[in-house]
């Protein structure tokens, strides 16, 4: 269980801040060309004019799923707005979330930067990464080369990638603004 906890932290933090192929990683939303980042109002802080400026390029089918994700520096700045709703879940589904913003749900996480750095408050929509696995997550442990010492030499092997299945930007029907999944503070 222990492991498999180990191995879910990486992914979450490869799925948000991974660099890509080029460094043999999964490529994360904060370095994805798929993004669009929205300037703050004032540095590092988050304001409700950031959110709002957020919310407005969030893909519209986006909404049904979509989900905010902060640092835990930046969640200081979040609890103090209006339109933060504490320890609220409204789709009663979701185990950890810390409350809402916008009627979507908050959650805190460590892997994303400190508050002020590009990518301390994300809003996007899950559904739109995918994730693809090579196979289940496999477990060796070692039979000889410690067993002299009286140890044992664990080895935890995951095989996935994931990636934004849009490669840019979306050009809305109305043709003068453009949306992404993936909205990032910067």
């Amino acid at each position: 269980e222990m492991l498999g906890r180990a191995a879910a932290w990486y992914k979450e933090y490869a799925f948000l801040r991974g660099t890509g192929a080029a460094n043999l990683q999964t490529l994360g939303i904060l370095n994805s060309a798929s993004k669009i980042t929205v300037t703050r109002d004032a540095s590092n802080h988050v304001g409700m004019g950031d959110v709002g400026d957020m919310a407005k390029k969030m893909i519209p089918f986006g909404w049904n799923h979509a989900i905010w994700a902060a640092s835990p520096t930046a969640v200081g700045e979040i609890v103090q707005m209006a339109g933060w709703v504490p320890n609220e879940d409204p789709l009663g589904t979701e185990m950890g979330c810390a409350g809402s913003l916008l009627t979507r749900p908050l959650f805190v996480t460590e892997k994303l930067p400190a508050l002020g750095t590009e990518g301390d408050l994300v809003f996007f929509d899950p559904t739109m990464y995918v994730i693809g696995n090579r196979q289940e997550v496999l477990v060796e442990f070692s039979q000889h080369p410690l067993f002299i010492s009286n140890r044992t030499s664990v080895r935890v092997w995951l095989r996935c990638d994931g990636k934004p299945l849009n490669d840019g930007a979306i050009t809305l029907a109305d043709g003068s603004s453009t949306a992404s999944p993936f909205v990032v503070l910067s």
